[in-house]
């Protein structure tokens, strides 16, 4: 996972942001806040979440391994009681074995795009039709939902896979397109500090550009003074944005191919794209194909 925590102050402009990784791929920022509101966003650039379209394509699933049909009823396959078992981890937030009303709800609106909350007597009635403790899902309780779905579905699975695709799953029933972390907050004193946590799927790039424009290596380019490169690069990553400060669109080609041991978001480590006046753009995230072994960035630029 490929993520940074960015802190930006009422105005959206950036304060601090992590920068240590963990060896476990965590990663913390410590700051001392004067008083005042602040926003926490964690940015998780798409560099592990690539979608191999063409991996997809040759392999069209239509449920097969989902579902199947004994003595005239169908029943979950053992593979998706474990994708189920998975999901019902990722979405039980303290760990504690039990899913509240609160992560019962983000699972919700996740898989049914809802963003009404889910009411008490929903709730309850939730509870009384599967196993639950303490006025909470078990694990069991879980997997008796996705069993019932089963036993109303008639062998058609399109359901359980827009359920699967939406949670991040590819047709493999891998889990390629999202990534589940946690964000946990503490604070030594925090009289006159409001902090509030950004869902993380309504960041855009913004707040990630001030960062490396503020903190990467600034080039012009070769063929338009007016064009900016900001490199930025760390010991797991590295980020590079192209800022066209000029009063007309341009086409800016950014080429990686001769770096070692890397891999881009894009398709491709050469990368083009067409840029309108004042705009900037992140072209590469980057990072090792092998992180255990030395990798060097090297780049290219063209504008036209």
């Amino acid at each position: 996972m490929d993520l940074t925590l960015l802190l930006l102050d009422s105005n959206s402009r950036l304060v601090s942001y992590s920068q240590e990784r963990g060896s476990k791929g965590s990663t913390s920022l410590l700051v001392d806040l004067k008083k005042g509101s602040y926003n926490l966003t964690a940015y998780l650039s798409p560099c592990y979440l690539i979608n191999n379209n063409n991996n997809n394509k040759n392999n069209n699933n239509n449920g097969e391994d989902l579902i199947i049909k004994k003595n005239g009823k169908y029943e979950m396959t053992l593979m998706y009681k474990e994708i189920i078992a998975d999901i019902f981890d990722s979405i039980d937030l303290n760990g504690g074995g039990l899913l509240d009303k609160k992560e019962f709800q983000s699972y919700t609106k996740l898989t049914c795009g809802e963003d009404e909350d889910l009411e008490d007597d929903d709730w309850a009635v939730v509870l009384d039709r599967v196993d639950s403790r303490s006025g909470k899902i078990t694990k069991t309780g879980f997997l008796d939902l996705h069993r019932m779905d089963i036993m109303d579905c008639d062998g058609d699975t399109s359901d359980m896979l827009d359920t699967l695709s939406r949670l991040g799953y590819n047709n493999k029933m891998e889990l390629d397109k999202a990534s589940h972390f946690i964000v946990e907050l503490s604070a030594l004193d925090s009289e006159g500090v409001a902090l509030r946590c950004d869902d993380v799927n309504g960041v855009d790039h913004t707040s990630y550009m001030q960062m490396v424009k503020k903190e990467g290596t600034k080039i012009k380019s070769r063929d338009n003074r007016n064009v900016n490169i900001y490199i930025y690069v760390t010991d797991h990553n590295a980020c590079i944005v192209v800022d066209n400060q000029d009063d007309k669109c341009v086409v800016t080609t950014i080429d990686c191919s001769s770096s070692r041991n890397v891999r881009s978001h894009q398709k491709s480590l050469r990368h083009s794209s067409k840029l309108p006046p004042n705009t900037p753009l992140i072209f590469h995230h980057i990072v090792p194909i092998n992180q255990a072994e030395k990798w060097i960035l090297q780049l290219i630029d063209t504008v036209q």
